[in-house]
């Protein structure tokens, strides 16, 4: 129920389902403001994938960070691992929400290197899809995840997301505060 009332956002309703049934791009990168619909767009696409396909995971990035830390050194968190790099569609949300700590910066990486090197414009035709939501744009990303102890930490993840996903900046009204 994504509205798409201006032609900015028709044209958006249009990429993202040419991604999902169109294989146009291994994935989309939204970014914007609080509000503008980049999580319920990705969302929609989601929906769609898993109507079509099935086999799409949803993940705050947040929770995700704290999942993995609670099972840490253990097959649980290796198996939520394997479930995030092997999904055919994987939407991660709030990306840039969590604290950047080195171990969640190494986490990420290993999540989005494995699926860069799945993507569908790789030589593996399948391919994954990944949809990644933030409020900045990648050059704030990679300020925001900046780590001392890894001062090229997100620069790869970067060069990850750059590589696979396309980049759309979405503008507009926090519809949370319009109503």
């Amino acid at each position: 129920n994504f509205v798409a009332d201006t032609k900015e956002k028709k044209e958006l309703v249009k990429m993202a389902r040419d991604v999902v049934v169109g294989n146009t791009f291994d994935g989309v990168y939204f970014c914007g403001l609080t509000g503008v619909g980049k999580t319920h767009l990705a969302c929609a696409m989601l929906n769609l994938w898993n109507e079509k396909f099935g086999g799409g995971v949803y993940v705050s990035t947040v929770d995700l960070m704290e999942g993995l830390k609670d099972f840490e050194g253990g097959g649980k968190r290796l198996a939520l691992l394997d479930l995030m790099k092997n999904a055919d569609f994987l939407l991660l949300d709030d990306l840039g929400a969590e604290r950047p700590k080195e171990w969640a910066l190494e986490q990420l990486f290993l999540i989005l290197n494995h699926r860069s090197n799945e993507a569908r414009s790789s030589q593996n035709k399948k391919g994954k899809v990944t949809i990644i939501t933030s409020n900045y744009d990648l050059p704030r990303l990679e300020e925001r995840l900046y780590n001392k102890s890894d001062e090229a930490a997100g620069m790869r993840i970067i060069s990850r997301i750059a590589g696979m996903c396309k980049t759309v900046e979405m503008t507009g009204k926090d519809w949370r505060v319009v109503r």
